[in-house]
């Protein structure tokens, strides 16, 4: 017999008396928890973090009130009984306790969200005083986070903000305002309205402030407010005083009275102590808990826990501030919140019009973002559900009509009957992508792994058989080269083998699962120990490469004909990088697996081999992580040398590309067309030349201040503008405010720990470099200079390196927006680029589609796709539809292109309800 089961937080294992407690969230939502009648203040707090998966909790505290009607905030020390004896029904309110004095410090979007659900209820409570074009901008970014941008077919008039409320009193004329406004925001996401709402709040007087009614010493009504930075005294709602943490030296109170006292040098025109009154003792001594509570918070680095008073009677309040100060919070936050999961923000559906009809047509074609799941399954989560999938079957009647073909046009095809090969899968459900059984599912998982392997087969093929051979007398005299294509050919064997192995497994076997699973976990121990030997010394066999094409021209005029070649898709740096990160599907398909396993019911039995496996991989990935990253930033390195003219070496271990792309100069007259590199050592500045680009300019990051940059207005353009010692440089770029971040980031990081590299000079003459080449053949990968030169885009660190462990392929039915029928390809996604092939089998691609700033979606009704499992990819005017064979392979398709297509454009509402969905 097991061990007594763990009950609910709080219970006396002995008694086991439960209370229900219900706290209203910010999204007035309720929450319904039950706890130990001994449970305390902090046990609920901890409670209600966890539901709402919230790691930035400091931030907030639960009110409620007392039996006098006050407001008071629930005291983490005290049992919750204890605090609420006297009162009946009791509801607790989920509030922000401590307002940040900059939003922006706060780590996570969901924090910044529930802040700006706070502000959202401190206006329409009245709390929150401004003026009336403050408070409209304030509602227009709310109404462009919740429905997106404005339509005028939409919302002819500002009655569809009629219901809801946003300010005391709310007008027709006030409406009116804020829909002026929202008009005006176009182009926001939801994240992005947030901020900037949060950013105009906090300029405002009275934001975090809560007032409370006293008098002063001469019995003269007026208000006080506790704040980051002290206490404020107002009087008609009108500030007259601050008294600020550093002039208090000491804060008390006795029944009525409030007592401020001052340092000496901070009372000249004050007495040294104030004294306020309250109307009641309860009163004062709340105000001065919150006051005790937000010094220990904002001021203190840390709280230090005083000694238990042992004495039998003590003098005054024994309250002090236990928790975590801001400064602790900020510091663990940033130490955990990339481990943290992705959280979607829930559509609301308060607004007259901005429901099904209005998305379609554009005006709620914005981001959906992420929030915690809920862990309980209580009645609002489940009517969100349902509202959901009621938004989603009014989106796409279509893909859930059972009767398809009765829709289907003259000239499409139908994929059924093409996909029914051996070289594919027939994956349709009847139930939207459902399978009706773990192996069902977890075979599509394994078709999907097949796919994958036998697409990276090829690429280690065409390295350690075919770029062998042609360099095969250059690797006798150079031994790394020689070592480098014996792992790569040994990691090619161990390719064909798991496919082998993939083939015997009994697909309708019951045990597929478990199978599926062994065989992973089996073959990663090998596996794993052939990537990590190549990824140990990659850098060093690329450098071989490096130094070789610089010194022999036989090698380099082979190297050349080799990417030249119709089969050589990537350069062969990118192809390496590919054969390094094979491991990634690995780690995913194990996941999924255990996911599949759970949605069905599974224990932990039949479980383990999967977490062994996904638990494995999972570890060499985080091992690893640094040592990719630094051979991905090398490989950039590489490939940017050889588009550059006129500059020195490039490539050194501690040197990174930061941001690339295209601005506009202001050269006098005219803006001209430039390219600019960001390095954390440097920046330069090169324009097009021929089929290469030539450098103008280098400005080392050590002749740069921390308030070289600024954003400017210059000749009607938004401009950034770059302070050398020297001169001011002038630039134009719809990432005007991107780039003046990352600028200013750059520098701030060189001036805390500079890096020791070698300058970057400018040099006479043209430098080559390795691993690219110099035609621009349509079949071929575009370099990433000439994809932000073409597309007029910036590329980050970040993203490269997402284009470089994010890659997928597939059997897809491909449909431009133009054409009638539908055509079969076999597709990859490698690189930020689609690379086309008639199968599997052919060779090399007939063309590839460079990623950068297309946008993922499904499609809408005026597409007029009367199928399911479609994915559009769209740029100005040019779209793309992919049909795929399974709901499977659609959601893997979806993950896979956002990150090349959307990385700085999260999933529209549309996309975002049928991938969760």
């Amino acid at each position: 017999m097991g061990g007594p089961r763990a009950g609910p937080p709080g219970v006396d294992p002995r008694r086991g008396k439960l209370m229900c407690v219900k706290v209203r969230l910010l999204d007035e939502s309720v929450a319904v928890f039950h706890l130990g009648q001994k449970a305390t203040g902090q046990t609920l707090l901890e409670e209600v973090a966890r539901h709402l998966n919230l790691l930035e909790s400091d931030y907030f505290g639960l009110e409620f009130v007392d039996n006098e009607g006050c407001h008071v905030w629930l005291d983490k020390d005290k049992t919750i009984l204890r605090q609420i004896a006297g009162t009946t029904d009791v509801k607790f309110h989920l509030i922000v306790k401590f307002y940040t004095p900059n939003p922006m410090d706060l780590e996570e979007e969901y924090t910044r969200y529930l802040l700006s659900l706070q502000i959202r209820r401190d206006l329409s409570q009245g709390h929150f005083l401004c003026a009336d074009s403050t408070a409209a901008l304030l509602a227009a970014y709310f109404v462009q986070s919740d429905c997106g941008d404005f339509s005028p077919d939409d919302y002819p008039d500002p009655s569809y903000l009629s219901h809801t409320r946003f300010v005391p009193n709310q007008t027709i004329h006030f409406q009116q305002k804020v829909m002026e406004c929202h008009k005006k925001l176009i182009g926001l996401t939801p994240e992005d309205a947030d901020m900037q709402m949060l950013e105009v709040a906090r300029r405002c007087d009275f934001y975090g402030i809560k007032l409370h009614p006293a008098k002063d010493i001469e019995g003269t009504e007026a208000c006080l407010a506790v704040m980051h930075l002290g206490i404020k005294v107002f009087h008609q709602f009108h500030c007259v005083s601050t008294f600020s943490w550093a002039k208090i030296r000491k804060l008390s109170f006795k029944r009525k009275k409030l007592l401020i006292k001052l340092h000496p040098d901070s009372y000249q025109c004050y007495k040294e102590t104030i004294e306020f009154y309250f109307e009641t003792r309860n009163e004062c001594k709340n105000f001065w808990k919150k006051c005790v509570e937000h010094h220990g918070f904002f001021r203190c680095v840390q709280v230090e826990f005083p000694r238990k008073d042992t004495k039998l009677f003590s003098k005054g309040s024994a309250f002090r501030f236990h928790g975590r100060t801001q400064r602790q919070l900020i510091d663990y936050v940033r130490e955990h919140h990339k481990r943290r999961e992705p959280f979607t923000r829930p559509l609301r559906s308060g607004y007259h019009t901005c429901g099904v009809a209005s998305s379609v047509g554009g005006a709620m074609n914005k981001q959906v973002h992420l929030m915690p799941d809920y862990h309980d399954h209580d009645i609002v989560i489940i009517s969100m559900i349902v509202e959901l999938f009621l938004m989603l079957k009014a989106h796409l009647p279509h893909a859930l009509d059972s009767n398809e073909s009765t829709r289907r046009r003259d000239g499409e095809v139908d994929l059924d009957s093409i996909l029914n090969t051996n070289d594919s899968t027939e994956m349709f459900e009847s139930d939207y992508g459902q399978s009706t059984s773990e192996v069902a599912a977890v075979e599509k998982i394994r078709q999907d792994l097949r796919i994958q392997e036998r697409t990276l087969l090829r690429d280690a093929v065409l390295i350690s058989k075919v770029l062998h051979q042609r360099i095969l007398d250059f690797t006798k005299e150079y031994y790394l080269l020689g070592e480098m294509f014996t792992y790569i050919d040994a990691i090619s064997s161990a390719i064909t083998r798991f496919i082998q192995d993939l083939d015997a497994l009994e697909t309708e076997s019951p045990d597929l699962p478990t199978r599926f699973a062994t065989l992973i976990l089996a073959a990663s121990g090998p596996s794993i120990s052939k990537q990590d030997a190549l990824l140990r010394n990659m850098t060093t066999y690329i450098s071989a490469f490096y130094q070789l094409y610089q010194t022999n021209t036989e090698f380099r005029r082979t190297l050349r004909e080799f990417e030249q070649s119709p089969e050589c898709y990537l350069p062969v740096v990118w192809l390496l990088v590919r054969v390094m990160n094979r491991l990634f599907h690995w780690q995913e398909a194990g996941a999924r697996i255990v996911e599949t396993l759970l949605s069905f019911g599974h224990g932990d039995a039949a479980l383990g081999t999967a977490r062994m496996a996904v638990d494995s991989l999972a570890h060499h990935a985080a091992a690893t992580a640094q040592k990719r990253k630094l051979l991905y930033d090398f490989a950039t390195l590489l490939e940017i040398e050889k588009a550059l003219t006129g500059i020195s070496p490039l490539t050194h271990p501690d040197r990174q590309l930061l941001v690339a792309g295209r601005v506009s100069e202001n050269c006098g007259i005219d803006f001209i067309p430039s390219l600019l590199l960001l390095f954390n050592d440097s920046l330069i500045i090169a324009r097009q030349s021929a089929n290469k680009f030539a450098v103008l300019k280098v400005i080392q990051m050590h002749t740069l201040k921390s308030g070289s940059v600024s954003q400017i207005i210059h000749q009607s353009r938004n401009c950034f503008a770059l302070q050398t010692i020297e001169e001011t440089l002038i630039f134009a770029s719809k990432n005007c405010q991107a780039w003046a971040e990352e600028l200013t980031s750059a520098i701030k990081s060189y001036t805390r720990q500079p890096p020791s590299l070698l300058k970057i000079e400018m040099v006479l003459g043209e430098g080559e470099c390795v691993l690219d080449s110099e035609i621009r053949d349509p079949n071929k990968a575009q370099s990433l200079l000439a994809s932000c030169w073409s597309k007029g885009g910036t590329l980050r660190r970040e993203e490269v390196h997402q284009m470089a462990e994010r890659w997928r392929a597939g059997l897809v039915l491909r449909k431009l927006k133009t054409s009638s029928g539908w055509q079969k390809l076999f597709v990859l996604h490698a690189h930020g680029h689609l690379f086309f092939f008639n199968s599997h089998k052919d060779p090399s691609p007939m063309i590839a589609l460079n990623l950068i700033d297309y946008t993922v979606s499904v499609p809408t009704l005026q597409d007029n796709i009367a199928f399911r499992n479609v994915v559009k990819l769209s740029h100005q005017q040019v779209a793309y539809f992919f049909r795929t064979d399974s709901h499977y392979a659609f959601l893997r398709w979806i993950e896979s292109l956002q990150y090349s297509c959307s990385s700085r454009r999260p999933l529209d509402a549309l996309t975002a309800l049928s991938v969760h969905l």
